[in-house]
């Protein structure tokens, strides 16, 4: 799976080298907890890249658990409190055998896109060099060198080749069945049958496009649903947005009172009162399942 995290409101998630090498430690650690395995990585200075398998503990508890963990140690090393990732990370399955190097690639090209380096060899902070020369434990390289050659000198040198070329690769994450699967048809179907598909929509649902689409349906701007205002049209969207994160994308009502900087037992309270006014109002439940389906189309 290609995991993608990035930092709440764009923001910084490392300042200095220190934060990346806690950030890995962390990493190295839920591996070797979780039984899972990275394939590749890339920390970005406001979004992270991670290529991953686990066995029978899934993505999203291995990247919660790294997560959670680096984002205390980052509020306590600065003196900050707030959510530091921006909501739910994005999950791409993708097929292995097709495009596991390709995802590789992508991930190890990003300094490069982004003009922070002229070539991936130059970003410290990337597992390219491991690629290239030794390895972590809980680095998992063999897996796409194994795809190229038998033997290991060969294989890094075809992969430094490969990565360095300069055409457009195959795999882009913007081509996404259903903004969560990659591969061929055979292992989208499979993917989508085993899954189905409200749960792949649920898995990629994040409280940004939730608030997002609300506000405009609502027309209610952004700022005025995390201000401090008080007044009750507006706790009826925050209402709407909480009831939604929760029923259609399992986002909890203390995320979504984080997210407004509300106390969570006030949105709980609220989402009470506004789920008995869906259950009197056909217009308001009607309006509710008409932004539920569009979110989850």
């Amino acid at each position: 799976m290609h995991v993608i995290a990035r930092g709440n409101e764009r923001r910084p998630l490392f300042r200095d080298d220190a934060d990346r090498e806690r950030y890995l430690e962390l990493l190295a650690e839920a591996c070797g907890k979780h039984d899972a395995r990275v394939l590749a990585y890339c920390l970005m200075p406001n979004h992270v890249h991670l290529a991953m398998q686990t066995g029978s503990v899934p993505v999203s508890r291995v990247v919660h658990d790294v997560h959670s963990r680096y984002a205390l140690y980052f509020n306590r090393r600065y003196d900050r409190s707030g959510h530091l990732f921006q909501g739910r990370f994005q999950g791409l399955l993708v097929e292995r055998d097709a495009y596991l190097l390709e995802v590789v690639r992508y991930i190890h090209r990003n300094p490069v896109k982004a003009r922070l380096a002229a070539r991936p060899e130059e970003f410290a902070w990337s597992s390219h060099g491991a690629y290239l020369g030794s390895a972590p434990p809980w680095l998992a390289v063999g897996e796409a060198l194994s795809l190229l050659a038998g033997s290991r000198p060969k294989a890094r040198r075809l992969f430094q080749e490969f990565v360095a070329g300069t055409a457009a690769g195959r795999y882009d994450p913007d081509d996404a069945r259903l903004g969560a699967v990659v591969g061929g048809d055979d292992f989208v179907r499979a993917a989508l049958a085993k899954a189905g598909q409200s749960d792949l929509v649920r898995r990629t649902l994040t409280l940004e496009a939730i608030v997002q689409l609300v506000a405009e349906r609502e027309g209610v701007a952004l700022a005025e649903l995390s201000g401090p205002g008080r007044l009750r049209s507006l706790s009826r969207v925050r209402s709407l947005c909480a009831l939604l994160g929760r029923d259609a994308g399992e986002i909890s009502l203390a995320r979504t009172a984080r997210f407004f900087r509300r106390d969570p037992s006030t949105i709980s309270r609220d989402v009470t009162r506004f789920e008995r006014r869906l259950a009197e109002d056909p217009e308001e439940a009607r309006r509710y399942a008409e932004l539920r389906r569009e979110l989850t189309a």
